[in-house]
């Protein structure tokens, strides 16, 4: 629970310095699903104090997918060719440090798998598929900005 808090923190705290709007909606979209992952946890965790067992949950994979379309792929091309709309280094620092939350989170998921009953294992390699997925994201961010200076907006959930 404390790791998903830890994520949605830091995305949120993460918007008012982004200065483009599709690295802002691309916080507040990661801020979103940590934020549903910490109320799927929450609840379950309730249940588990109050029936001592952990209801069946299913967790849906990540709703994000990269919409690489003709035009956004013009818009990239573009982006390339003007080199405008650069992130600063702070938009960087965040996504780094994201990524590297997201990778304690992932490796955290990675453990509990291990550890809990083997009813219990689907739904946390569900959570770890997910935050796996979240670093994928995040290393795309970092290589879009690398190579245009900008976030990439074509990431939609």
């Amino acid at each position: 629970i404390s790791y998903e808090q830890r994520l949605r923190a830091l995305y949120l705290e993460a918007i008012p310095e982004i200065t483009s709007e599709a690295g802002k909606m691309f916080f507040r979209a990661m801020a979103a699903e940590e934020q549903e992952h910490y109320e799927i946890l929450v609840r379950m965790l309730k249940s588990h104090e109050v029936a001592g067992e952990l209801p069946p949950h299913s967790l849906e994979t990540s709703p994000f997918h990269l919409a690489l379309t003709k035009a956004s792929l013009r818009k990239v091309k573009k982006l390339m060719k003007t080199c405008e709309n650069f992130a600063d280094k702070g938009e960087v620092a965040f996504l780094k440090k994201a990524h590297a939350i997201e990778r304690e989170t992932s490796s955290f998921y990675e453990q509990l798998i291990d550890r809990v009953e083997p009813q219990f294992r689907d739904l946390f390699a569900s959570f770890l598929r997910i935050e796996r997925e979240h670093e994928r994201f995040i290393d795309f961010q970092l290589n879009m900005i690398a190579i245009t200076g900008s976030f990439y907006e074509g990431i939609v959930a």
